[in-house]
């Protein structure tokens, strides 16, 4: 009995093992992710993707959230976050695929007309609600968002082979949406800033809270993206 509970205890820990190796390889694809629990200043947050980029926040401020702290964003101050690192993965069409992976709440006043998630202005990466509803640059999901509530939100993106045209996926917290053809999946022009909660010039102002956020250069599965909203944002 006692060997059968040692071989036991053994088994476990492997597999625990595994499970870890498998979940430091799954991020190595990540881009850029930013959280906000390490930051003293409350402006400049360092990305632990691969790229490490620094994204600067203007009349945000930090704030407690389910995942530790967030970044609130109030559209009376316009408030933004810009990332200059990300001039250097723009491009024509960039690399395909890609995930975005945001999770948000919004306020009243951020559920009307317009507003902005991730935007990389013109042509490229451009996540945002328009009156209450989710959309990718001009592809409406049709789907409504409730005001102060959080949100887990994710989009993908794979080239089809001989086109131009992506088969993309719209998920809301661990469910998929939408999925169809999409034209509007690059990354966007190399001379342009990456924005959170805005665009250049100061276009759609967020008015509301931002967690985690995630780019990856690869297409999540169904299953990651569940996963990754059953876990929730990182605590660090």
């Amino acid at each position: 009995m006692d060997n059968r509970y040692a071989i036991f205890g053994v088994l476990l820990l492997m597999l625990i093992s595994i499970i870890h190796v498998w979940a430091d390889k799954s991020e190595t694809d990540i881009l850029e992710k930013w959280t906000f629990n390490n930051s003293k200043s409350g402006k400049n947050f360092k990305s632990t993707g691969k790229l490490g980029s620094i994204l600067t926040a203007d009349s945000c401020n930090v704030v407690s959230t389910p995942g530790g702290k967030g970044l609130k964003f109030l559209r009376s101050v316009n408030s933004t976050a810009f990332c200059k690192g990300s001039k250097q993965w723009g491009g024509k069409k960039g690399p395909s695929p890609l995930s975005v992976e945001i999770w948000v709440k919004l306020t009243p006043v951020g559920l009307k007309s317009h507003s902005v998630l991730l935007a990389k202005w013109q042509g490229g990466l451009y996540f945002r609600i328009w009156n209450g509803r989710l959309i990718w640059r001009y592809t409406r999901t049709g789907y409504k968002l409730d005001p102060e509530k959080w949100y887990h939100l994710v989009y993908t993106a794979k080239k089809k082979s001989g086109g131009p045209a992506a088969t993309a996926s719209f998920y809301v917290n661990g469910k998929c949406i939408k999925t169809g053809n999409n034209y509007e999946f690059d990354w966007g022009p190399a001379d342009t800033l990456l924005c959170i909660g805005t665009t250049v010039p100061k276009i759609g102002t967020l008015d509301g809270t931002i967690d985690e956020i995630r780019i990856w250069e690869r297409e999540l599965s169904p299953s990651e993206v569940k996963e990754s909203f059953r876990r929730g944002p990182t605590v660090n």
